[in-house]
């Protein structure tokens, strides 16, 4: 296959397409490497709640820290209640304050590689942009050396030149597209431990209450 009589080969050399193809290869180990990690952290948020609550109010705290260990992932609700566990002991208030700075803490290790996909999909077009003026200069430029014009020379110089563009659009497309789901999931995450520290923290006074009234 050849563009404008030039190979694939030539055409991936150049060196308005080499940062493209660098920036692809890391957008496609962004996409691959958040979507995994995503797939690992599922979490049926109603059904872990349910039996967290369950286990709390037939057992206590150390029967929710013992259900909380046996999910092994970096999940942010699963964080954000075991630093509700392990400070249940402090007032109410101080127990909220603690989890919900966790979810902040959470949330920012969620974007960390989520801010880079954003950065890909701006970066894409534009280089891909630059590259195109860089071969429409080219083409022009020939066509004033040579003295050599027509619809064809034209033509040709034009094809290289977009090409640029449109390897810049192929690395935005998907970048935007994962970026967005993953940008939902995690305010879906958000709004979940959100969720948790209110059930969390009923949770806690009505065992504190119950506790109240046995020692009574």
């Amino acid at each position: 296959m050849s563009i404008a009589g030039k190979t694939l080969f030539e055409l991936a050399v150049d060196w308005t397409m080499i940062p493209l193809e660098f920036i692809f290869i890391y957008m496609v180990y962004l996409v691959i490497e958040r979507l995994l990690y995503w797939s690992k952290i599922k979490l049926d948020y109603h059904k872990f709640i349910e039996n967290f609550k369950k286990q709390i109010q037939s057992g206590g705290v150390e029967a929710g820290i013992r259900f909380l260990r046996e999910f092994n992932m970096d999940h942010m609700v699963i964080s954000v209640l075991k630093v509700g566990l392990d400070n249940w002991r402090k007032k109410p208030e101080e127990v909220e304050a603690l989890m919900e700075s966790q979810v902040f803490v959470e949330r920012d290790k969620l974007r960390k590689r989520t801010g880079a996909l954003s950065t890909v999909a701006a970066i894409g077009p534009l280089l891909g942009l630059f590259g195109t003026v860089i071969g429409l200069i080219r083409a022009f430029n020939n066509i004033y050396i040579t003295g050599e014009g027509g619809p064809k020379v034209v033509g040709a110089g034009i094809a290289v030149a977009l090409l640029t563009t449109a390897v810049g659009l192929v690395i935005a497309v998907p970048s935007v597209i994962v970026y967005n789901i993953i940008s939902n999931k995690i305010n879906d995450m958000t709004e979940q431990a959100k969720a948790a520290i209110n059930e969390f923290i009923v949770l806690l006074e009505h065992q504190k209450e119950t506790s109240r009234k046995v020692m009574i």
